[in-house]
C-alpha cells in the first residue's frame, strides 16, 4: 500500500466503525458476485453495486477526515520540517476526497 510518511501507525476511535463498514462491504461484494453467477437482473446488480460503492466511499471519507483532524493536527503542532510534510499529506488526502467514481 502506498501512503504518506506522516505520523505513526495507530488506531483512532473511528477504526472500529470503518472495519464494520468494510466487513459489510465485503459481504455485499460476495453477494454481488453470487448474484452475477446466478444471472441476476442487471437493475438489481446495479443497485447492489451502487450500495457497495457508497459503503467503500463512506469508509474512505471517515478515515480521511479523521486523519486530517487528528494525525495532521498532531504533526502541524510538532516541530519544524514536519509541517511541510503535513501540508503535502493534506493535499494528497483532500485530493482523494474530491475524486469522483
Amino acid at each position: 500500500m502506498g501512503g504518506g510518511t506522516i505520523g505513526r501507525m495507530h488506531t483512532h476511535p473511528s477504526h472500529s466503525d470503518i472495519i464494520d463498514r468494510l466487513k459489510a462491504a465485503k459481504t455485499s461484494l460476495e453477494d454481488i458476485i453470487q448474484m452475477m453467477e446466478h444471472d441476476a437482473r442487471c437493475a438489481d446488480l446495479a443497485q447492489r453495486l451502487h450500495s457497495f460503492e457508497k459503503a467503500i466511499n463512506g469508509a474512505k471519507k471517515i478515515l480521511i477526515h479523521e486523519h486530517l483532524a487528528v494525525c495532521l493536527g498532531e504533526t502541524a503542532r510538532g516541530a519544524g520540517g514536519a509541517s511541510n510534510d503535513a501540508v503535502g499529506e493534506y493535499k494528497r488526502m483532500t485530493k482523494l476526497l474530491q475524486e469522483k467514481n
